[in-house]
């Protein structure tokens, strides 16, 4: 087995058509996340509204999504006899992905009303612990780095605007 992508696991497997709608639906989440930003209101270049990043980061996504379909689409691999064609996603550990999707979808969600330092490290500590278990005083102490140094960096240092949500100082 191929163990060139860190997704793969010697475990489970999908069908071809699962790997298609699969992709459809990433496809589909990335373009969501596009229309959603843009609703949110994407600004000015010089004044980017609350949306932009979710806007730019979506549109980003959704083209290489889009890329990636059309590349698993037009070349698919062959087996190692080279007879049969085998399912690309064949082996992918998709609870993570999953997870991340989440993970990703709720941080969206509850980033204005938590505000970006509380939901930041909420996201933060739950990928240090869940996707590739950690001990806690690393996950914690990441964490607070983390969300430490970037806000110092663009809050402070930037003057950028992040939602206060029920934490303000």
């Amino acid at each position: 087995m191929d163990n060139t992508n860190p997704l793969n696991s010697q475990v489970g497997g999908w069908d071809e058509e699962a790997s298609y709608g699969f992709q459809y639906f990433l496809d589909g989440s990335r373009g969501g996340a596009a229309i959603h930003g843009y609703q949110l209101g994407i600004g000015e270049l010089r004044g980017p509204g609350p949306g932009f990043i979710f806007f730019v980061g979506g549109l980003f996504l959704l083209i290489l999504s889009l890329i990636e379909l059309a590349n698993i689409i037009i070349t698919l691999p062959k087996s190692t006899d080279g007879d049969e064609e085998v399912p690309i996603w064949k082996g992918t550990r998709w609870q993570r992905v999953v997870f991340i999707l989440l993970c990703l979808s709720a941080y969206a969600y509850f980033l204005e009303y938590l505000g970006f330092i509380l939901s930041t490290s909420i996201l933060m500590f739950l990928l240090y612990k869940c996707i590739e278990p950690t001990k806690w005083r690393f996950a914690i102490l990441s964490t607070v780095l983390t969300v430490s140094i970037t806000y110092l960096l663009l809050q402070v240092l930037l003057k950028g605007q992040f939602p206060q949500g029920i934490i303000r100082f």
